[in-house]
């Protein structure tokens, strides 16, 4: 189907209109390149008077009964007014996907759907009876969760693959490698206590800035200014803490290590990437050049005999920044990740996609 435009026609359905929390603004950032490069529509998905508590009924009887896939989480209901190429729905959880039929008719409107979830662990998928009925219903699920992919396909007729995260990178990156980099350390998101507290000291005993959370994230006002600030943030960032993803909880996934999108932030902004990432093939494939994560353990209480010998090799620093922030641009921008997406249901992309790999590309070049 088509609009008269050269841009594929596409139904965002956000969940941003149900969950604003700070954890979920690289999921929202990923669908507003999205919007941004192909003809879009937006579903924002809204909760009623009564709030979320008849969501999580719904979600518990999906949880139990394969068959209460055809019970609609009790949502605003909506109507998109056009017809479209591909439908789209990025969520951070598999319960997000009780919410979707609240906008009506959105699979008989689209020719292909596309799912993304970015979290979603094998030791839990016992427990998502009805929700892998809904996934059904997509032509293609994209998982987060490298380890998820093969269990999952397992138990689905439609196509699972993994996709990592990524970064609007032309907003992460820096304009030149040359800029001061004031923040000494920083270490946001869950972290090892053990490392947490070797970095203050250091920060206290030698009058450096160590950068970490004070307090438990929240909702967040706008995505796209937070976005901006974190790209600030980490582009003034010297060395950025990055570790295997819920390095702190493991209880939660079974074992199951992943990639964060910490690694794609950080990396993009051209901070260097110290600690210890997740024992998966996604790694070695996605970060493939020198010192593009400098290992450290998780506890590591000499974690900072590991940052003075590492600031002493000056041509060793410049390097990895400047290979972080090009790769970030050519290979992990949302822009490459909505490509992997189109071509997995054969729907083609349009000149706006085109203009944003080449500014990337410029923007690499002018860095080489």
């Amino acid at each position: 189907m088509t609009t008269g435009s050269t841009e594929p026609s596409v139904l965002v359905i956000t969940q941003r209109g149900l969950r604003p929390q700070l954890s979920r603004c690289v999921g929202y950032e990923l669908e507003n390149v999205i919007a941004a490069h192909s003809d879009a529509e937006w579903a924002v998905l809204a909760h009623t008077r009564l709030g979320r508590p008849p969501e999580i009924v719904v979600n518990r009887l999906n949880r139990r009964y394969r068959s209460a896939a055809r019970l609609p989480a009790p949502l605003v209901r909506q109507r998109p007014r056009g017809s479209y190429d591909l439908a789209v729905a990025v969520m951070q959880l598999p319960s997000d996907v009780v919410t979707i039929d609240s906008v009506r008719g959105w699979r008989s409107r689209s020719d292909r759907a596309v799912c993304f979830i970015e979290e979603m662990w094998a030791v839990e998928l016992d427990r998502w009876r009805g929700h892998q009925a809904l996934l059904e219903r997509f032509d293609h699920v994209f998982v987060g969760s490298w380890a998820t992919v093969a269990p999952l396909g397992d138990l689905l007729d439609t196509p699972v693959s993994y996709l990592p995260y990524g970064v609007d990178a032309l907003r992460f990156a820096p304009r030149t490698l040359d800029g001061p980099r004031w923040i000494d350390v920083c270490n946001i998101g869950r972290r090892s206590p053990v490392t947490h507290r070797a970095l203050r000291e250091r920060a206290n005993r030698a009058d450096r800035f160590y950068y970490h959370d004070t307090f438990s994230p929240g909702p967040v006002k706008d995505v796209a200014e937070h976005r901006e600030l974190l790209g600030r943030l980490l582009r003034a960032t010297n060395v950025a803490i990055t570790n295997r993803g819920i390095g702190a909880r493991p209880q939660e996934t079974g074992g199951q290590a992943e990639l964060a999108f910490r690694y794609f932030e950080a990396s993009a902004a051209g901070a260097l990437m110290v600690g210890e990432p997740p024992s998966i093939p996604p790694v070695e494939e996605l970060f493939d050049w020198p010192d593009a994560i400098i290992e450290a353990p998780f506890d590591a209480p000499d974690i900072g005999d590991l940052l003075d010998q590492l600031a002493a090799d000056v041509d060793r620093v410049a390097t990895a920044r400047r290979l972080n922030v090009t790769n970030g641009l050519t290979r992990h921008d949302h822009i490459h990740r909505w490509l992997t997406m189109l071509a997995a249901v054969g729907v083609t992309s349009g000149d706006q996609v085109a203009g944003r790999l080449a500014d990337l590309r410029d923007r690499a070049d002018s860095l080489v």
